[in-house]
């Protein structure tokens, strides 16, 4: 599987101009081989799980220094995506939380705390910066580096935009709070310690009984919407009442569970948010299928959201239920239907 895995990723793999035309060649991830052909970089750290899985630290050295090459004074964010030729823009809220897990993933499985003393001023910058926009320990996102521009997480069109304070953004938050904490300078640590005991008591605002809910409104409402992001926690190392994990989990994967991939919204759900016309487009035996960006990442099966649901099943004892229910049908398609041998994004 690793020999097949290594083949995968390098099917992906192209040199790019970091800077936008210095010819450095840095490494970069495409996001997809058939739509885009450019590094976007929320995709690429995602992604990059997949390459330190593998093993291959020099490639993820050179795609982590590639991701940190520039960054926006104002959020002390990082670029969205990279095209060659293009003003960088960073109008993502989630895109340098990844960056901070991969970058210290990297560091744990490596050793390479040089990687952390290069970027140290960047990652600082950004803390900073993100200190200051809290509320009640949450990071808001919308509208944050751009005024107007709403729609600031993978998850986020135009048509689903979630200004506010989504769920993953806050667990996201708390693990690169807690991660980095003691490898800054004291004084930005211990405000960095502070901001995480408020932003785990705030996560309750989301409680939903058996669920987090996926965000929270500008005025720090309630969205009542059952999605994957509120499952990111399971590779995030941050853990809940154990209980209420198990109980988590079960609606999790009797609401999202799909036929191959993970539906981007609970089935019940799907009248209510989307209208009886494009709920009633699925069958029993089939998933929801795409009505454009309506429904893109609001009912449609993500093949990339399984690993939450793997890694929580895991988590608590249920290895069977995480190849049968998750895996499986995802290792037949990308085997024996999808023709390419990848995995697709969307099913």
């Amino acid at each position: 599987y690793g020999h097949v895995l290594s083949r995968l990723s390098d099917a992906l793999i192209v040199e790019s101009d970091r800077d936008g035309g210095d010819g450095s060649g840095a490494p970069a991830l495409l996001a997809g081989n058939a739509y885009f052909q450019e590094s976007w970089k929320r995709d690429e750290n995602v992604a990059l799980g997949g390459v330190l899985a593998l093993g291959r630290y020099e490639l993820a050295r050179g795609i982590i220094d590639a991701t940190w090459g520039r960054q926006d004074d104002s959020t002390g964010r990082i670029p969205l995506r990279l095209r060659p030729g293009e003003i960088p823009g960073y109008t993502s809220s989630d895109v340098t939380l990844w960056a901070l897990v991969r970058l210290a993933q990297y560091i744990s499985l490596t050793g390479d705390v040089e990687m952390l003393r290069a970027k140290s001023d960047m990652i600082s910058h950004f803390f900073r910066r993100s200190l200051a926009l809290c509320r009640e320990g949450l990071l808001p996102s919308g509208s944050i580096a751009v005024q107007g521009h709403e729609w600031e997480t993978w998850m986020d069109t135009e048509f689903s935009a979630r200004s506010g304070f989504p769920i993953e953004i806050q667990l996201l938050w708390l693990t690169c709070l807690l991660t980095y904490a003691d490898r800054l300078e004291p004084e930005l640590g211990l405000a960095m310690r502070a901001m995480a005991e408020q932003t785990r008591a705030s996560l309750e605002l989301f409680d939903r009984g058996d669920y987090f809910v996926d965000h929270l409104t500008a005025e720090m409402d309630q969205v009542d919407l059952l999605t994957p992001n509120a499952y990111f926690w399971n590779v995030l190392d941050l853990g809940f009442d154990w209980q209420w994990e198990e109980r988590s989990l079960a609606h999790g994967r009797r609401e999202l569970g799909g036929i191959s991939g993970i539906r981007t919204l609970a089935r019940s759900q799907w009248e209510r948010v989307l209208g009886p016309e494009i709920a009633a487009l699925a069958r029993a035996d089939r998933p929801l299928p795409s009505a454009g960006k309506i429904n893109y990442h609001r009912g449609v099966e993500w093949n990339w959201l399984s690993q939450f649901f793997v890694a929580g099943h895991l988590r608590h004892g249920h290895p069977e239920m995480a190849f049968d229910r998750f895996l499986a049908r995802q290792i037949y398609d990308a085997t024996c239907t999808a023709g390419l041998g990848g995995v697709s994004e969307v099913f």
